[in-house]
């Protein structure tokens, strides 16, 4: 087989006949030899029941019904595992994705690993969609593009090379599969494909409150484990903010309760939130990189060093701004302070929690390559580790 497509579906019987239809047609059509997995989630309307009464009309048609466990995510998961080609496809049963752009979505994958059907791209779009829904989704993919740099990551309508996904450890929540594939998969080029999303015709769609809790539940969990700069940095200004509370209570209980004179109270409180502050980006916002960045006490003393430059980028701003420049003091620390977050940032993802670089051979995977480099004698295992 060329080709696998999973179609995840509940309750779809309205429109499974006529999508099967036009996937077959267009696989026909354009000469490609690919398998459709329905995979139902035991659908009360027997969906599954309807797909298995037209696997001798469709030849490739297989069907995996999944009884006591539902969810589109690992109904997916059940597809690629169950896939027999090196190709994988995943599209909606309720007929928003549109057959014909198989072809576009299969050839993609000849110069890149993934390949997306993207509403948000040049020549794509939604038609049909509420302003509600609309706002859903916008939010939903603003969150997403914190964890990655595709412009339509929350897109449904997808294809991988399926050594993407092999070795990845996937735990995706709710509805939202493309996501989970792309902070956690092992890929070098993503090429986005336009399409215009039309609204279903027939059934119900399953957006509720449930779909978008678990879909914040997801992003928050994916956060934590993207190697991206924008999720670091959403990371390092989470660790940063929970320091500046630190900072405070210490200095408050040093003055207040301890009778400390303020300045010299002020310094060991700069020197509680810098080790709150390295414990929680080593942990946290740069967890991956700080494996491989030296000892424990090395990393500490460079993130000190950093701590302390940005404190004095941080003044030496603040006096330009309000002494030499005549700004408003508050407006001069805002913009002094958002300069020292900056240097702070770079001076740690760069200096601080910088990994040893070792450049791969052409041809070898990063992971097999980590996996060479570290050896088994630490039990690493680079495919895990995204």
């Amino acid at each position: 087989m060329d080709l696998s497509i999973i179609i995840p579906t509940y309750n779809e019987a309205e429109n499974l006949a006529p999508l099967l239809a036009q996937v077959f047609q267009v696989l026909r059509d354009n000469d490609i030899r690919g398998e459709v997995l329905i995979v139902d989630d035991d659908s009360p309307d027997r969906t599954w029941e309807l797909a298995q009464s037209l696997e001798g009309r469709y030849k490739g048609l297989r069907v995996l019904r999944r009884q006591g466990e539902r969810g589109l995510a690992t109904a997916v998961l059940a597809g690629f595992k169950a896939a027999s080609s090196s190709r994988l496809m995943v599209m909606d049963a309720d007929l928003s994705h549109p057959p014909l752009l198989i072809p576009e979505l299969y050839t993609a994958l000849d110069e890149a690993d993934i390949s997306v059907a993207s509403r948000n791209v040049t020549g794509g779009g939604v038609r049909g969609w509420p302003l509600s829904r609309k706002a859903i989704s916008w939010g939903a993919t603003t969150i997403a593009k914190l964890l990655t740099d595709v412009k339509d990551p929350m897109s449904g309508f997808f294809a991988l090379r399926k050594k993407v996904i092999e070795g990845a450890v996937l735990d995706p929540k709710g509805y939202k599969i493309l996501l989970e594939v792309l902070v956690r998969g092992d890929y070098e080029k993503v090429k986005e494909v336009p399409f215009v999303f039309e609204d279903r015709q027939n059934g119900k769609s399953k957006m509720s409150s449930g779909i978008i809790t678990k879909y914040v539940s997801h992003a928050w969990s994916l956060l934590k484990v993207a190697r991206n700069t924008r999720a670091q940095l959403t990371r390092f200004l989470i660790v940063g903010g929970l320091g500046i509370l630190v900072n405070l209570a210490v200095l408050w209980t040093l003055v207040n309760l301890g009778s400390m004179i303020y300045l010299p109270a002020a310094v060991l409180s700069f020197v509680a939130a810098v080790t709150f502050n390295f414990a929680g980006n080593r942990l946290f916002a740069f967890k991956d990189q700080s494996r491989l960045a030296g000892s424990t006490t090395a990393q500490y003393t460079k993130f000190f060093v950093v701590s302390v430059a940005s404190l004095m980028v941080n003044l030496a701003v603040l006096f330009a701004l309000v002494d030499v420049g005549h700004l408003w003091y508050m407006l001069g620390q805002v913009l002094a302070i958002l300069t020292a977050t900056g240097s702070n940032f770079a001076g740690n993802k760069f200096w601080t929690f910088r990994a040893a670089v070792v450049r791969r051979p052409q041809g070898v995977r990063a992971d097999a390559l980590r996996a060479i480099v570290l050896g088994h004698i630490h039990g690493y295992d680079g495919r895990k580790a995204r």
